[in-house]
């Protein structure tokens, strides 16, 4: 009962935050990410751990200040997704250099590279991710995934380690712990 009113009052707490949140506003921004971080350290219920890491991602890939780089992201995902890799690595590249402090386009075009099998360029990207944003999740199982494809399996199971450290909901990266872990005992992979 005592967990469960605990929950109960830091997820009212978060949502009320969320309600008066500015999010043109970096530091406000920065205080509502530390409590979704928080907040999703401490849930066991799969639908909470859905919306915190949705909020997580939304506001990853919201840009603070400037709603025409927001909206250029977005179209880069879509060409991305689309195979269109030319233009898509063209406009997250343009927002980089645009703002450069902008974690998630430093990390989209990270997941362009992984996808081209440029790895080395995938990393320096993640590399520039982490930099901004040290909790993301989403770059660090990217680093993961590069490492496994480059048969790096201790490099992996640190990437997948530090993912889960941040987001322990992350099935992908718990599930990779637990092969590399045994890979690395000589168990099988």
């Amino acid at each position: 009962m005592r967990h469960f009113l605990r929950r109960l009052f830091v997820t009212s707490a978060l949502v009320i935050s969320l309600q008066y949140a500015v999010p043109a506003l970096a530091q406000t921004d920065d205080a509502v990410l530390d409590n979704l971080f928080s907040t999703l350290q401490e849930l066991d219920d799969q639908g909470d751990v859905s919306r915190i890491v949705a909020e997580i991602w939304t506001r990853w890939s919201t840009h603070p200040s400037e709603q025409s780089i927001t909206a250029r992201l977005n179209r880069g995902v879509a060409m991305m997704n689309q195979g269109d890799y030319v233009h898509a690595e063209g406009l997250f590249s343009d927002i980089i250099a645009e703002d450069p402090t902008f974690a998630e386009a430093w990390n989209k075009r990270a997941t362009l590279y992984y996808i081209q099998g440029k790895f080395a360029e995938s990393r320096y990207d993640i590399a520039q991710a982490l930099i901004r944003e040290p909790r993301h999740f989403g770059a660090l199982s990217g680093l993961g995934l590069i490492e496994l494809s480059s048969g790096n399996y201790e490099a992996a199971l640190r990437a997948y380690e530090q993912a889960a450290e941040v987001n322990p909901h992350m099935t992908q990266a718990n599930e990779m712990i637990k092969t590399l872990s045994e890979k690395l005992r000589g168990l099988a992979l």
